[in-house]
């Protein structure tokens, strides 16, 4: 076993722990049902907000495109905009 990892927890505490996680999803999902279409776009747009000013989210500008995605994104404009296409 490696010496930096520490011990897993009891079998008991994982099992409480998972409990625990299964409730306050069905919490969260209750409270988000009963939310209307305008507060869940507000919600999203305020948890979008959080995570940009972590600065974990990659700037669309600056991050690379992999060549599978270029690809179905030229396929995809030859399909639909075939006046667009330029690369």
């Amino acid at each position: 076993m490696d010496a930096t990892r520490s011990p897993m927890p009891p079998a008991e505490a994982i099992r409480r722990w998972r409990e625990g996680l299964r409730e306050l999803e069905a919490l969260t999902r209750a409270e988000r049902l009963q939310m209307s279409y305008a507060e869940r776009l507000h919600a999203i747009g305020q948890l979008y907000a959080f995570w940009k000013s972590l600065g974990l989210l990659p700037d669309p500008d600056t991050r690379p495109m992999c060549e599978r995605w270029i690809e179905a994104k030229r396929r995809w404009i030859e399909r639909h905009m075939p006046s667009k296409v330029n690369f």
